[in-house]
């Protein structure tokens, strides 16, 4: 799963690839899933509810 998910980051920069912008995103997996976790425990909600929350307010924001 990790590996796809780095995956698809890695080819969301291909159009202006750089390696170290893909990188540094490919790295904060690790503690989207450690908030992921936290805020699903703390909200007795599933994960993959909370993950989809916080995918909506991504996109929310991403015109601001």
């Amino acid at each position: 799963m990790l590996l796809m998910l780095g995956g698809i980051i890695n080819v969301s920069f291909e159009e202006n690839y750089s390696i170290e912008k893909s990188t540094k995103k490919v790295e904060e997996i690790y503690d989207t899933l450690l908030d992921v976790f936290t805020k699903a425990d703390e909200q007795n909600k599933p994960t993959g509810m909370i993950a989809d929350e916080m995918a909506r307010e991504i996109i929310k924001n991403a015109g601001k």
